[in-house]
């Protein structure tokens, strides 16, 4: 069936072919090898118009007849045309004239076809008329193509998605947070990893779920497996998970969270949206700063996470986006705008730590500005839960 805002352009178009060419019904069907279905209509004047649960078997439609080029596309008089003049259908609908076409999608292959009806035998029905029906067919054709293709990528999306859960596809690393001053681990973020083929990035599937509309799911459930093994992670090493601001309003985060030790979990709230409702959002902040969970804001100096949004949320962590951190020993601007941070943290009693350090040099430029913590691959990539735990108790995990 066409849906959305095909089905709205679909319907206008119907309204305006109709109007034109003076007809009663306009309507758009689908054919199976055995059925019609009636996908949208254009009937102002009928008391009941047909609804789209409207089926007929194939054969005792006149949509089939046209598809098959048994009748011609316009029918002045339908009592000339013995093998539609008898049908059902043309009592019920009170069927004179006629005029249609097959719809035709990209591939050649043919959907339905788009059909107007008249109450009364119709003599002036022209060639020109079948031009404009033909002009109408085959815009309503490419709302239909889309709309299929978006109908199958989404069937297609869905069933990726649903793999992640019935295949376990889902990972959680975890990648050390690291104190500049001396160089120890403060604590570490949780990152979802996706062990699929083809290989797409966390960004992608989190991308893929938001568009299925199962986004939020998926955020809470890469929560839920980087907590599995939270309670091995000794006091006071930290963990911080990645929620957006969707998922921190959910009632399904709360309720993971609600069985868990606040005071070693961090929220990362990361945004790659403008925020358009902060007052819903700053209640969500406030509700699990008093259940003593702290808020540290992804990725500043990048996107919308700049200093109003910093300023709104009052995190009690920010965190310096790579795309100042990278090459910042060598930038003036990088360094600049990294320093402003830095200042604005000290300032508003707020950490600050510095993401993807993949160098000395950078590392030591940071921790000249005042910079608290870094992470990246300079201190270490993501790691297994045993490599993690194996990294703060400096022994071998059995």
């Amino acid at each position: 069936m066409i849906t959305g805002s095909e089905m709205k352009t679909v319907d206008r178009t119907l309204n305006r072919l109709r109007d034109h060419l003076g007809m009663d019904i306009a309507y758009i069907s689908e054919l199976s090898e055995t059925d019609i279905f009636l996908r949208a209509v254009s009937a102002p004047n009928l008391p009941e118009p047909p609804s789209l649960d409207f089926t007929l078997k194939r054969k005792t439609g006149f949509c089939h007849y046209i598809a098959t080029g048994e009748i011609p596309s316009i029918v002045h008089d339908v009592s000339n045309y013995p093998i539609v003049a008898g049908l059902d259908m043309r009592t019920d609908f009170n069927i004179e004239s006629f005029i249609g076409l097959p719809l035709k999608r990209q591939d050649g292959s043919t959907y339905g076809t788009m059909c107007c009806i008249g109450h009364q035998t119709n003599k002036s029905l022209n060639d020109r008329d079948l031009e404009t029906v033909k002009l109408f067919a085959e815009f309503a054709a490419e709302q239909i193509d889309q709309e299929l293709e978006d109908r199958k990528q989404s069937g297609e999306r869905a069933q990726r998605l649903q793999a992640i859960w019935d295949e376990k596809l889902l990972r959680a690393k975890f990648q050390p947070i690291v104190r500049l001053s001396d160089m120890s681990i403060k604590g570490f973020e949780a990152l979802a990893r996706f062990e699929t083929d083809p290989y797409l990035p966390p960004n992608a599937w989190f991308a893929e779920a938001a568009l299925a509309g199962r986004g939020v799911e998926l955020e809470v459930e890469a929560v839920r497996l980087a907590l599995v093994d939270l309670h091995r992670l000794p006091h006071p090493y930290s963990l911080n998970v990645n929620v957006s601001p969707a998922c921190l309003q959910s009632d399904d985060l709360h309720d993971l969270l609600a069985g868990h030790d606040p005071a070693q979990i961090i929220l990362e709230l990361t945004e790659h949206d403008e925020v358009e409702d902060y007052a819903t959002l700053l209640k969500s902040v406030e509700k699990y700063k008093r259940m003593g969970f702290r808020i540290a804001v992804d990725d500043a100096g990048a996107g919308y996470s700049g200093l109003s949004h910093i300023v709104e949320i009052q995190p009690d962590i920010i965190k310096l986006d790579l795309s100042l951190t990278r090459n910042v020993h060598v930038d003036k601007v990088r360094r600049s705008l990294a320093n402003a941070l830095v200042y604005f943290a000290k300032e508003t009693k707020a950490e600050i730590v510095a993401e993807g350090i993949e160098t000395a040099e950078e590392m030591e430029t940071l921790k000249q500005l005042g910079v608290d913590f870094g992470q990246g691959y300079f201190f270490d990539r993501p790691l297994e839960i045993d490599d993690a735990i194996e990294r703060v108790l400096g022994q071998k995990v059995a």
